[in-house]
């Protein structure tokens, strides 16, 4: 008969007092005191509210807006991500309430600032299907969020990639060329964000042959036109200049792949562009003859450009390049000088460059001496 007993012996402080708490436990959730999370336990209680099923929409929101007041720290960044914010967060973006999904989206964009941000975002293929239909959701302001949140994955060219791979640049292209159309002051911020994306997009061969022969230089061409007036007519000067702008940063980087001059040329953009030239904006005038520079290594578009005249006879693509010879910003002068080079070699353009600056030696030897 056994006169003794057994005891299970452990060396660890918790098991010999166990009454000890765990180092910074996870906070106990009480879905209705979601601002009640401080210093190192702030961010793993707002954590687990995210995920909480039972959390009503106005608490969610509330717990989002508060991790977006923290989210500027780099620190606070990573220790989100850590507690896998991202994914559920983006889950969010599919929330029912619209104030629930502009406000996860904002915390996912500033998110994006980390690479580890972006991979963990990268991580499931139903992340990007969210994001492709809330650039289509019925709420401005939603549409708007998630456009902050584009352009800020397209600033790094991982971002840039992770969006070709999952055709998400085919997307914002179908919304840029719908909401372009109607309704432009309710969507104004929302279509600058894209084509801000659009801008970082084009850096990149691969980002540019998403965007070319979907509509999307149709658009640029109507917008920059505006015959009938309408977008000078409903939005601010200031905007609509900032509008034209980062369009014609777009259609610069566009043209450097022969795709992209092919499809400027058919959509006729190198009388549009031209009418910048004479722009009293210095960034106009640069990217309009970053354009027609390279626009003029293309056989076709180099006879279209020598060849056009105005009501007057005149030869107004040339003639204003040649103007831009003696314009006060360097780069400007830069392109142009390199345009008409490019343009004297062929026979007609080089005899009208002459007869436009046959009075102007100095003008021509600048030209002629590349």
């Amino acid at each position: 008969m056994q006169s003794y007993t057994v005891y299970k012996v452990s060396e660890f402080l918790k098991d010999r007092h166990p009454y000890i708490p765990a180092k910074n436990p996870r906070p106990h959730i009480d879905p209705d005191q979601v601002a009640i999370a401080y210093n190192e336990r702030a961010i793993p209680k707002l954590a687990d509210l995210l995920v909480n099923s039972e959390l009503s929409s106005q608490k969610r929101v509330e717990t989002l807006h508060t991790l977006n007041e923290l989210v500027s720290h780099q620190e606070t960044k990573v220790e989100m991500i850590r507690n896998n914010m991202v994914l559920s967060a983006t889950h969010l973006m599919a929330d029912a309430s619209e104030d629930v999904r502009c406000e996860a989206a904002k915390l996912v964009g500033s998110l994006f600032f980390i690479d580890i941000g972006r991979s963990q975002f990268d991580l499931k293929e139903e992340n990007y299907t969210i994001l492709k239909n809330l650039m289509l959701d019925k709420f401005a302001k939603v549409r708007e969020c998630v456009g902050w949140m584009i352009s800020r994955l397209s600033l790094h060219k991982d971002g840039v990639s992770m969006m070709y791979n999952s055709g998400t640049i085919v997307k914002i292209v179908e919304a840029f060329n719908k909401f372009s159309q109607t309704l432009i002051e309710e969507n104004y911020k929302f279509l600058i964000y894209l084509v801000d994306s659009l801008v970082n997009l084009a850096m990149y061969d691969f980002g540019i042959r998403h965007m070319l022969y979907k509509g999307l230089l149709r658009s640029f061409n109507k917008i920059l036109l505006d015959s009938e007036l309408y977008y000078a007519k409903h939005l601010n000067e200031n905007i609509f200049e900032q509008f034209k702008g980062l369009i014609l940063n777009t259609l610069k980087n566009i043209v450097l792949i022969d795709e992209g001059k092919t499809e400027a040329l058919k959509e006729g953009l190198i009388e549009t562009v031209s009418n910048f030239l004479t722009s009293q904006i210095v960034m106009e005038r640069y990217t309009s003859t970053s354009f027609m520079m390279s626009m003029a290594n293309n056989l076709e578009a180099k006879r279209n450009i020598c060849n056009f005249v105005d009501k007057s006879g005149k030869y107004t693509i040339l003639e204003k390049l040649c103007l831009l010879l003696e314009d006060k910003d360097e780069e400007v002068r830069s392109n142009s000088i390199l345009a008409l080079k490019l343009l004297s070699q062929l026979p007609a353009g080089f005899l009208r460059i002459i007869d436009i600056l046959h009075e102007k030696l100095k003008l021509l030897d600048d030209v002629q001496s590349l």
